[in-house]
């Protein structure tokens, strides 16, 4: 049974002058469309990003990410199918 996407988070680094902060910022998403327009721009802007997929129960279905990490799927991947 597929599993309904309640939540969306991205996380990203912003940049401080021409240096990218060690401290990263979240923002959460209910719309799908709202978080993988804000994770392709930040994407864009090269800054490093994560986006968390989760459940109705808070619990994570897939993290996507442009850090070529082995847990994380590629985040051009990150379409809403689950």
């Amino acid at each position: 049974m597929a599993k309904e996407i309640a939540n969306i988070r991205v996380y990203y680094h912003p940049a401080v002058g021409d240096e990218v902060s060690l401290r990263h910022v979240c923002k959460e998403f209910t719309s799908l469309e709202d978080a993988k327009t804000f994770a392709r721009i930040v994407d864009e802007v090269g800054l490093p990003v994560v986006v968390e997929v989760l459940d109705e129960d808070g619990q994570t279905i897939a993290f996507y990410s442009n850090l070529n990490s082995p847990r994380h799927k590629p985040l051009g991947e990150f379409t809403g199918e689950i």
